[in-house]
């Protein structure tokens, strides 16, 4: 399986629509879309919608840090939404919610 990253205009934010699988393997194309991304993104910053993400490995986590990490420096907003049930477990017992803020929704996401 594979990963797809479709980047939109939302308002002020830039929104990362993400579908498929993340693992070692589908990490690169991740990495790629995020930082194209974050690239394009205007200064409302950025979220990452999962609602589509089947799974995520920690390969994708560590893509999610180093985006967050940059996004912090440049002292801009970055959000992750829409995780299923299992993938906010892995965000919580990893501790990425407390560097990643996670939201429901797309619109509840700042």
């Amino acid at each position: 399986m594979s990963v797809t990253c479709a980047y939109e205009q939302d308002g002020a934010r830039g929104v990362l629509l993400v579908s498929g699988r993340i693992d070692s393997a589908t990490a690169p194309e991740f990495q790629a879309g995020t930082f194209d991304a974050l690239d394009t993104e205007p200064a409302g910053g950025l979220v990452v919608d999962f609602t589509d993400v089947a799974y995520i490995s920690s390969a994708g986590l560590r893509v999610l840090l180093m985006a967050a990490k940059r996004q912090k420096k440049a002292g801009r907003p970055f959000a992750v939404c829409g995780l299923s049930e299992n993938a906010r477990k892995v965000f919580e017992m990893g501790g990425f919610h407390k560097i990643v803020p996670l939201f429901d929704t797309r619109a509840d996401a700042p």
